[in-house]
């Protein structure tokens, strides 16, 4: 399993806190690599080191004169999915306390354990 974790902080402290303000926050507009992102399968929305949003990425693609960053169609993901990640990623912190500390608001993680 890979994911993209991004940092909403600005976007959160904005009002993005639920519903479709904290998925529009969490999808769009990232400037990274689309190839690697077309490769992830999840993107989590992290605010101040905690996990606010888990979605599935459908497609992640370019947007026209926005200085090439990345949007992400998205889909929600059930219960038991999203705390399955959100131990992984708490786990992956808890051993690294840095890991969202750094001035990139993206990160890219990998879980090779992971079964669907």
């Amino acid at each position: 399993m890979k994911v993209i974790a991004v940092k909403i902080n600005r976007l959160w402290d904005e009002g993005a806190r639920n519903g479709d303000a904290l998925k529009e926050a969490t999808r769009q507009a990232w400037r990274l690599n689309l190839l690697r992102a077309n490769e992830c399968d999840y993107i989590v929305g992290i605010v101040r080191g905690d996990i606010r949003s888990i979605y599935q990425i459908d497609k992640a693609f370019r947007v026209p004169n926005r200085n090439n960053r990345v949007v992400f169609e998205v889909s929600d993901i059930d219960a038991d999915l999203y705390h399955y990640i959100s131990e992984q990623i708490e786990e992956e912190v808890a051993d690294n306390p840095f890991l969202f500390k750094a001035q990139s608001p993206i990160k890219y993680l990998e879980y090779p354990d992971f079964k669907k």
